[in-house]
């Protein structure tokens, strides 16, 4: 069986919303093809403090139940 993975895009304060935009529509379209994938990517900047609270909690839920 396949592993399940989740895309976590970091340092996204150093592009542009509208690259992040365009990376974020590409990296999704990618994943139609890759079944173990989920469909749901965290972007994540430390130094804004974005994004992190949802990849801890993500994190976390693997742990529970």
């Amino acid at each position: 069986s396949a592993v399940v993975y989740q895309i976590v895009l970091t340092k996204i304060d150093k592009i542009s919303a509208a690259e992040l935009q365009k990376t974020q529509e590409k990296i999704l379209s990618e994943l139609k093809n890759h079944a173990a994938a989920m469909n749901e990517m965290i972007a994540t900047s430390s130094e804004k403090k974005i994004g992190l609270n949802l990849c801890q909690a993500e994190i976390c839920s693997l742990f529970e139940g």
